[in-house]
């Protein structure tokens, strides 16, 4: 699916050169990727992750992610499923065990964690300890501590 609009990124979310691409066959964006080197090294602690499928690849990863130690927050209205049951049944297991699930209107950005805030038109990863991170189809959003 490399290269086609499946896998493409919006645009206000584009990937800028100097972050990583992340490229994974399985669920979970950690598995046999260098994914969590990538993280440790630049210093993050929190994970914001966002995509589709929630009960696929986003389920898997936060999982993952929690069981490595990281603070997880999945986006819960910036993910879907095929169905709004699974959509549901996936973040119900995610905020029970695993991650935060707040919605986009009733949480904090990854930079304003951090005591920063975002200018109109300002990448949301550049210069404020953020790591914008692709892993097919979940975008992943690594904050370093403050």
């Amino acid at each position: 699916m490399e290269s086609t609009p499946a896998v493409e990124l919006m645009d206000e979310l584009g990937r800028r050169l100097d972050e990583p691409l992340v490229r994974g066959q399985a669920a979970n964006g950690f598995d046999r990727t260098v994914l969590d080197t990538i993280l440790r090294l630049a210093g993050v602690d929190t994970l914001v992750i966002v995509g589709i499928a929630t009960d696929v690849a986003v389920e898997s990863t936060a999982r993952a992610a929690s069981d490595l130690g990281y603070r997880t927050i999945v986006v819960s209205d910036a993910c879907t499923a095929d169905s709004d049951e699974s959509h549901a049944r996936s973040l119900d297991v995610l905020q029970k065990w695993f991650a935060e699930t707040p919605t986009t209107t009733r949480s904090s950005a990854p930079w304003e964690m951090r005591g920063t805030s975002l200018k109109q038109g300002e990448h949301p990863c550049s210069d404020n300890g953020s790591l914008l991170t692709l892993v097919e189809s979940a975008v992943i959003i690594g904050v370093t501590p403050s």
